[in-house]
């Protein structure tokens, strides 16, 4: 049976929570993402984790993070403080 949609899979799996560190005054953020936002369907009905593994660019350790990641998000970036944040958001209003 090939799979249609990642609602048909999506109570298989658990919400991913992923924690940014920054100096330690600062202290960290978590992001929360639900299956919906890191599950994709493959041409071939195969579920496939959506989060890119950057290991092999920049420093090593970079993860690319996007699109059906951050789906529901409003994504904020203080120019100031040099920090970014995120919250739940519809994305219709401002």
């Amino acid at each position: 049976m090939n799979t249609l949609s990642v609602k048909d899979v999506k109570h298989f799996f658990k919400t991913l929570t992923l924690q940014f560190w920054s100096t330690w005054w600062i202290g960290s953020t978590k992001l929360q993402i639900p299956p919906e936002g890191y599950l994709i369907i493959s041409d071939k009905g195969n579920v496939c984790l959506g989060i890119l593994d950057g290991s092999k660019v920049h420093d090593g350790s970079t993860i690319i993070l996007g699109d059906i990641s951050l789906r529901g998000k409003l994504v904020i970036y203080d120019n100031v403080k040099h920090k970014i944040g995120w919250q739940p958001s519809d994305c219709i209003r401002s």
